[in-house]
């Protein structure tokens, strides 16, 4: 089995799994989720590294980066005409 974590991340990064077993030849999926702060702005961007390391052998690993790019929601604000009336 891999024991799978993330660093280098400012952003909460949370894995589907924390580990993983596989057979000689074998893949799998891991799901990353990435929380963008609501104050981020727009184009900000963060980095993790998710890593798979091997509980039998150390020197067993492979990683991936990744980049998450926050997208500010755009507002629109419409100011509509008062009317007062006698």
């Amino acid at each position: 089995s891999f024991a799978i974590t993330t660093t280098g991340n400012s952003w909460v990064t949370d894995l589907s799994a924390t580990s993983i077993t596989l057979g000689a030849g074998s893949s799998g999926e891991i799901m990353v989720m990435v929380h963008v702060p609501a104050d981020a702005a727009n184009n900000a961007m963060d980095a993790a590294t998710v890593t798979a390391e091997s509980d039998g052998d150390g020197s067993v690993s492979d990683s991936v980066a990744l980049t998450t790019t926050a997208v500010a929601e755009e507002t629109n604000t419409i100011y509509l005409p008062v009317i007062l009336t006698p």
